[in-house]
């Protein structure tokens, strides 16, 4: 599942406008869901949170 969110001009944390949007509390623990870190502290509300950290 793609979940994408309206564009917005400025700068937001995808994180942030994941929130603003409602979206969060769809996000079921039991789905494993990949980002990239414009949302870390997702993992910190929900379970199986993946967050890609580059080519570090």
């Amino acid at each position: 599942m793609l979940q994408l969110t309206q564009a917005r001009d400025g700068r937001m944390h995808d994180k942030r406008q994941l929130e603003e949007a409602g979206l969060v509390e769809y996000i079921a623990d039991e789905v494993a869901t990949e980002g990239d870190l414009g949302f870390q502290e997702l993992q910190n509300k929900c379970d199986n949170v993946h967050l890609s950290h580059g080519d570090r």
